[in-house]
Parts: C-alpha cells; sequence; structure tokens
C-alpha cells in the first residue's frame, strides 16, 4: 500500500519540478535625479545657468525603443550632496514561476547610487554602467548640438542650430520620434516666437509636433499655449494649459488663473 502512495508522490514531484520554469519579464528602471539645491547647483555651476535639466538630458539620450523600460523622474536627496550631481538607478525585475499550485511572481529590486554625473557625456556613461544602454551617436551629437544652441546668445544662430537636429532626425526612420527631437522642436518653436511674434515662421507647428513626441513635457505644453494663443487659438490654448496641469499638478492654482483670462 505504501508503495503506490510513493510513486503518485515522486510523480507529482517530478510534475512540480517541471512546472517550476523561471521566466523572467523585462527589467524596467527608475532613474531618480536629485533635485536637491546642491545637486542643481553643482550641476548648473559646471554647465551655466541656462542648462537643461539633467533628467532631460538622460530622456533625450535614450532610444526609441527604450523609452517604455525606462522612466526618468525628478527626486527629493538622495545623500552624498559633495558629490553630486547624484542619481540613482532603480531595476525592478519581475519573476514568473509557474509551480503545481498555479502561477507565482517574485519581484526583485535593486538600486544603485552613480555621483558627479553633471555633463552630457557623464550622462552617456551612467547609462552604460547602470542600464546597460549605449546611446546612439546620433542621439549623442543631436544633444551635442543642442547643447551650443543653448549657449548661444544669437537667436537666429539657435535657429539654424536647433534646425539641423530637427531635419536630421525628421528625416531619421530610426529617430523620427526621439525625445531629443522633441526638445528640439519645443526650444525652435520657442525661439521662433522670440524672433517673430505673430508666429508666422513655423513655430506653432513646432510646438504642436513637440507635444506629440514629448507629451509629458510642461515646457512643451507651456509653448504650444503660447504660440496657440498668438495665432488667436483660444480654445486650444486652454487645452494646452489644462494639459500642463495634468503634467504638474503643482502650479494647478496659477495655471487656471491663465485658463480664467483666456476664457470670455
Amino acid at each position: 500500500m505504501l508503495y503506490p502512495i510513493l510513486i503518485i508522490l515522486l510523480a507529482l514531484f517530478q510534475i512540480s519540478l517541471s512546472l517550476n520554469v523561471k521566466a523572467p519579464v523585462k527589467t524596467k528602471y527608475s532613474i531618480n535625479v536629485c533635485q536637491n539645491k546642491n545637486c542643481v547647483k553643482q550641476h548648473c555651476s559646471k554647465n551655466g545657468s541656462a542648462t537643461r535639466p539633467l533628467q532631460d538630458i538622460l530622456n533625450d539620450l535614450l532610444p526609441p525603443e527604450k523609452r517604455d523600460e525606462v522612466e526618468v523622474s525628478s527626486s527629493g536627496c538622495i545623500s552624498q550632496c559633495g558629490k553630486g550631481p547624484n542619481v540613482e538607478i532603480v531595476s525592478k525585475t519581475i519573476q514568473q514561476e509557474k509551480t503545481l499550485f498555479g502561477n507565482r511572481e517574485k519581484t526583485i529590486e535593486n538600486a544603485r547610487l552613480f555621483n558627479g554625473i553633471d555633463s552630457t557625456d557623464m550622462a552617456s556613461k551612467l547609462l552604460e554602467a547602470g542600464i546597460g544602454i549605449t546611446p546612439p551617436m546620433m542621439l549623442v551629437a543631436a544633444c551635442s548640438v543642442l547643447s551650443s544652441a543653448e549657449k548661444s546668445s544669437l537667436p537666429l544662430e539657435k535657429e539654424a542650430l536647433l534646425s539641423s537636429i530637427i531635419s536630421t532626425l525628421s528625416n531619421s526612420e530610426e529617430y523620427s520620434d526621439s525625445h531629443v527631437l522633441g526638445t528640439a522642436l519645443m526650444y525652435r518653436s520657442e525661439v521662433r516666437l522670440s524672433i517673430e511674434p505673430s508666429g508666422t515662421n513655423g513655430a506653432l507647428e513646432d510646438s504642436r509636433r513637440a507635444t506629440v513626441i514629448v507629451p509629458t513635457s510642461e515646457k512643451a505644453w507651456r509653448v504650444r499655449a503660447q504660440a496657440e494663443e498668438i495665432f488667436g487659438n483660444k480654445d486650444l490654448a486652454i487645452a494646452s494649459l489644462e494639459k500642463l496641469s495634468d503634467v504638474n499638478p503643482k502650479f494647478k492654482t496659477k495655471i487656471n488663473n491663465e485658463i480664467s483670462r483666456l476664457r470670455p
């Protein structure tokens, strides 16, 4: 009587072993950029007060196909202030196990802190070391030109530099929806509005394309709201401000006042 029971238990054990297969789901990453005043100050002292935030640079360097795997966001102080700007990378891997008693998930998290990320070059190296992503040379070059445009004090020179990025990436099948293209469109729209306040030089079209490519950018919606208002599209300007409020609820009261000004 005991022998058949042992046979059954052994069979169940073998079935359990065959089912207990671990299949890792694609790992996702969170990149947390410290926004403590010390880190921000160190970033600006290296690059100038007009430089783009580090989180924007990291987004600009990400290949389009990796944007669903990597989330870049601002964070509070993450320690080691004297070594900033500091960035924390948190990886989260979910392992699915098939067992005799059903499916089971196991989450594995790992956090690493990186110091002194104060340039496009360092941001590029961070993505390689922390995530294993090597930013494509075309995106690195676009970020470099974008940095030159930021530093220029001549609006026409800025526009020319930004136009070179937009033309190159727009004609690239691989990078025609890259974050850095949206950034360049957003800045060119802003520059064009400063050159020609009537917006007849393509500023509105740039701002609309920018919000399609980088819909979570506060600045993109701000620039588009300005461009829509200049063209007399008050309803679309209001809609842009409402989107801005969704992206950053912190300024909801101020934005609501602007919306009230636009409404008849």
